[in-house]
């Protein structure tokens, strides 16, 4: 603080310092020309008496504003925050009054944009929640409207159509379920209950939610775990949403995939099965899920950007369906629930998507 104080005003001292070695000898050639020589003890005398006056002022004038300076500086340590500008209340000079005041105008017109931004936030995100929540009734009707039709036609003559109409409203159902997801991470901790979770009946219970999608698209997924019952701690809701995140993911790339090579085989009637391997296993630093699918893969540039929002790549050009939102939003809610989200994948060959579990000790070293 007294380093900065006395860089300040180092001008001022030199200029005064300039001033006292002229008016020194002003006066002795004064009295040189009237031939009287002032003994130099005198006026080196008149020198140090100067700089003393100066030395005192200086102290003074420090004394005076050491507060406002040691305010600034615990700012400056604290890091600056917003709310700390209103302890700022030491200014003793008219420049530091200014200052402060003008701080003070800025911190109210930014609280109250801050307000007005929160308020219009959070309207925003009560709209969307009714809005989804309204829409998923109309697609739930029209899902039990179609299986009492599918009921109705012993012949399976409108089975296709039946069909594609459910695998419509399945795509309007997770998109709606992933909107609304997006907007509760806003307030993520609200919508938190960590708990000690069974992680293979967790699995099992989201793969037998795509009972039918295996069936239509000839995926067969295979879930092998080292132990029967595997504890983790995390949050059953978000876990299931990741999962489900996952293994859309690995349908659309494997159905991508099989569009793409059956386009050069002929007899493309065939339908190629392929394989979803779930394995969960035990880790040094806590348990792994590794869900591995044998679609188009990624490419190699496309991999440091996979949990970048809106981001498709290469693949979102063949596939239509790519938002670029699963993978993020699954890595944000990993992040918050302190797992550990990788992708590996090699392009045609598939790829690997690793959930790791940290032991309790291990929560945050992912060293």
């Amino acid at each position: 603080m007294l380093k900065s104080f006395l860089k300040d005003r180092l001008m001022y001292m030199f200029v005064y310092l300039i001033n006292v070695v002229l008016i020194v000898l002003v006066v002795y050639l004064s009295y040189s020309h009237e031939g009287v020589l002032l003994p130099w003890g005198n006026l080196f005398y008149i020198f140090i008496l100067s700089l003393a006056g100066l030395t005192c002022f200086l102290f003074i004038d420090y004394v005076r504003q050491r507060t406002f300076y040691r305010q600034l500086a615990l700012i400056s340590e604290d890091g600056i925050k917003p709310d700390q500008i209103l302890s700022l209340e030491s200014a003793v000079t008219q420049e530091q009054l200014r200052v402060q005041e003008l701080l003070h105008t800025c911190y109210r017109l930014y609280a109250k944009e801050l307000h007005e931004y929160r308020a219009k936030q959070e309207q925003h995100l009560n709209f969307t929640n009714q809005w989804v929540h309204q829409m998923k009734t109309p697609v739930s009707v029209i899902d039990l409207l179609v299986q009492q039709a599918s009921k109705d036609d012993p012949s399976g003559q409108w089975k296709p159509l039946f069909q594609s109409i459910r695998e419509e409203t399945d795509r309007l159902s997770h998109g709606l379920s992933m909107m609304l997801h997006t907007a509760r991470l806003e307030k993520f901790e609200l919508d938190l209950k960590a708990d000690r979770i069974e992680l293979v009946s967790l699995v099992r219970g989201v793969i037998n939610e795509y009972k039918s999608v295996w069936i239509a698209r000839s995926l067969y997924p295979k879930l092998t775990a080292e132990k029967q019952e595997v504890y983790v701690e995390t949050d059953r809701k978000w876990m299931e949403f990741i999962l489900r995140q996952i293994l859309t993911n690995a349908i659309k790339y494997s159905v991508a995939k099989r569009k793409t090579t059956s386009s050069h085989d002929k007899d493309s009637g065939e339908i190629k099965a392929m394989q979803l391997k779930i394995t969960i296993e035990e880790k040094e630093k806590g348990w792994s899920l590794a869900i591995q699918d044998e679609g188009i893969g990624i490419p190699e540039q496309d991999l440091p950007r996979v949990f970048d929002p809106f981001f498709t790549g290469s693949n979102g050009r063949t596939t239509a369906e790519s938002t670029g939102m699963g993978l993020f939003l699954a890595q944000q809610v990993c992040g918050k629930l302190g797992h550990r989200l990788s992708v590996t994948s090699q392009e045609g060959q598939g790829t690997t998507v690793t959930i790791l579990f940290p032991k309790p000790s291990s929560m945050y070293d992912f060293s």
